[in-house]
């Protein structure tokens, strides 16, 4: 049993994570290793994980971001966060991806977020489950790289659900707009009637008196 289970988190890490097969074996010998508190287990497991490249310290955006993440983490009383700053790999990679977003941002957009992201940080209830600590480390790491795909794929979803609702599926067809006539303008049967028929008779060019006799 232990063995199938651990073979489902190896396959999780590299084929659904895609995480390279040494990273992995380094999350395993974090799973494994029984000298730390739970917590500290848990924290080194998923610090393992691939992060995004820390940025440059001298980059005027660096502390910009750096700025805003301390306003959010104030906002929504994340306070062991707070403290552990720049010590923890996911605190430096969420100001890297706030440099890479390349426009104007700010604390309070991603406060609704992050408040929902606590919520769903209620899956360590789960974890409560399972006896062993190793086991607690095993799924922690499992609902990390397998369960963010399905947040992500819900944020998507939601995002059609609610565009749905505001702006509906199908575009209302309008009806065909109609060319006014123009003022003065003269019906084409009728213009075509007012027209003379050709001949000499009828030829709409003045007499000049030079004309040629026609034969009787």
């Amino acid at each position: 049993m232990v063995h199938l289970r651990r073979l489902r988190l190896v396959r999780a890490l590299i084929q659904v994570g895609r995480i390279p097969v040494a990273t992995a074996k380094e999350v395993l010998g974090h799973v494994d290793d029984e000298s730390p508190g739970r917590t500290m287990r848990l924290g080194a497991a998923l610090w393992a994980l691939p992060q995004p490249p820390v940025p440059e310290e001298d980059d005027p955006a660096v502390t910009a971001a750096r700025r805003e993440v301390e306003r959010l983490l104030t906002e929504v009383r994340w306070e062991s966060v707070r403290e552990l700053g720049d010590l923890s790999p996911v605190h430096r990679s969420l100001v890297t991806t706030l440099i890479r977003l390349g426009y104007g941002w700010n604390a309070e957009v991603p406060v609704p977020y992050a408040r929902l992201m606590h919520q769903a940080a209620r899956d360590l209830d789960f974890l409560e489950t399972h006896e062993s600590d190793a086991e607690k480390a095993e799924m922690a790491v499992a609902s990390a790289v397998l369960f963010e795909p399905v947040l992500r794929a819900l944020h998507r979803l939601a995002q059609e659900e609610e565009s749905a609702r505001r702006y509906g599926i199908v575009r209302e067809r309008r009806a065909p707009r109609t060319r006014a006539p123009h003022m003065g303008a003269v019906p084409h049967r009728a213009r075509r009637r007012a027209l003379p028929r050709e001949g000499p008779s009828t030829s709409r060019v003045p007499p000049t008196g030079f004309e040629p006799a026609l034969p009787p």
